[in-house]
């Protein structure tokens, strides 16, 4: 991983983006812009994509403009420069004491999944266990008929945060917190409604991922489509010209939620800011690593009602004895195990894949032992193998719990 203090000091200062001279009548010119017909329309710069979002926070457009302006560009097909310009006036819209807050990892959960628990909450507990100071951020109101994390905090004890003074003390109590959008930046509701009138997707969904409100040195974006790789790693670039810079991890996300699917070959992309260059050529390398498919030739029935509960999370973080063998645990336990390594690559450019899956497993059986044992944890280097030892629960004599206590918690 780059070397993040040298990089900040080179970037002692930041380009800052303006909204100059706008006015009504050029914000209605950025319409313009974008529907003058087929032959005649065009797309919008970095900045004036800032200024479209920007201005219409600053009472010089209206709704109607501001929807209008989003669906032309979905319809065409969004530019990076038209992403990140609207991130950009996102950032400028949370409070600024949200990057005062310490975090190390920004991890952004906006899709949601439709028939499996979000498991990368267990991987955030176990990176926090480590020592990182994680922020996740989502908004259900996206998706509605998904199970997203934010309705899933209270079952294994991660807190929701409003204020950036809430988050620093969770972060420092218990290494990671949780904050809806709406509490980082009022344009959340904006785009929320917008998205609710019109029934489709905006480039808003894009761009919030790629906001990282408390500019930790690490970041993740997963996307669904086909193709937005390439458009998350551009944005990735363009966004370090203006502001700090940071490692960013990309991929093809579970049902798009920034967790890893086992079940196929998953291609990480992760840019990184060079180091020993000038503010007036700031790039940005990258590097691509496939993770091969870790849990293939598993057939089964669909998770039942009692493991799309939210105490099924406390289940697999426990490894419950009467369903370590099932499927769903099976896909559980490679879901965070995969998440875990890439993660790790993310974090040090010199482990090999063989390397970070070792480890990655290491770690989870560690954080379940310690959660069985209720003692600290143990050392990364005890075990081998992707798996959690399946004699775990049996080594240090744990109380049973019965499938049926699950169910009945879940009441089904």
């Amino acid at each position: 991983m780059p070397n993040i203090q040298a990089i900040s000091a080179t970037y002692s200062e930041v380009d800052r983006l303006s909204v100059g001279s706008l006015d009504s009548v050029i914000y209605q010119g950025l319409i313009k812009t974008l529907a003058r017909g087929k032959k005649g329309a065009g797309r919008l710069t970095l900045e004036q994509s800032y200024q479209l979002v920007r201005g219409y926070e600053l009472g010089y457009g209206t709704i109607a403009q501001l929807s209008a302006a989003l669906m032309l560009m979905r319809v065409r097909g969004e530019s990076a420069d038209e992403v990140a310009g609207v991130v950009l006036a996102i950032a400028d819209s949370i409070d600024t004491d949200w990057g005062t807050i310490g975090v190390t990892l920004d991890w952004p959960c906006y899709a949601g999944k439709r028939n499996q628990l979000p498991y990368l909450l267990l991987c955030a507990k176990v990176l926090a266990k480590q020592g990182h100071r994680i922020l996740l951020h989502g908004d259900s109101r996206l998706s509605t008929q998904r199970y997203h994390i934010g309705s899933m905090l209270g079952e294994i004890g991660i807190t929701q945060v409003s204020t950036p003074l809430d988050a620093k003390a969770a972060l420092d109590m218990q290494g990671l917190c949780y904050v809806n959008a709406d509490s980082l930046s009022p344009l959340a509701d904006v785009f929320a409604g917008i998205h609710q009138q019109m029934g489709v997707r905006s480039l808003y969904q894009t761009a919030i991922r790629c906001v990282n409100p408390a500019r930790a040195n690490l970041c993740i974006r997963s996307y669904f489509h086909s193709g937005l790789d390439e458009l998350h790693r551009q944005v990735a670039e363009r966004l370090n010209h203006y502001l700090l810079p940071s490692t960013t991890l990309i991929f093809k996300g579970y049902q798009g939620e920034s967790e890893i699917n086992p079940r196929c070959e998953t291609l990480l992309t992760i840019t990184e800011p060079a180091i020993n260059r000038q503010i007036a050529n700031r790039q940005t390398t990258h590097r691509q690593i496939t993770l091969p498919t870790a849990l293939s030739m598993l057939v089964g029935k669909l998770p039942s009602q009692a493991q799309l509960c939210p105490s099924w999370l406390k289940v697999i973080e426990q490894n419950i004895e009467p369903h370590r063998d099932c499927n769903e645990t099976k896909r559980a336990q490679y879901a965070i195990v995969t998440t875990l390594t890439a993660i790790l690559l993310l974090q040090s450019s010199r482990l090999s894949v063989s390397e970070a899956v070792d480890k990655a497993g290491r770690l989870w059986r560690s954080y379940q032992y310690s959660q069985l044992n209720n003692q600290p944890q143990l050392s990364s280097q005890a075990g081998a193998g992707l798996m959690p030892d399946v004699n775990v629960r049996e080594k240090i004599n744990a109380k049973q719990q019965s499938s049926a206590y699950v169910e009945g918690k879940c009441g089904s």
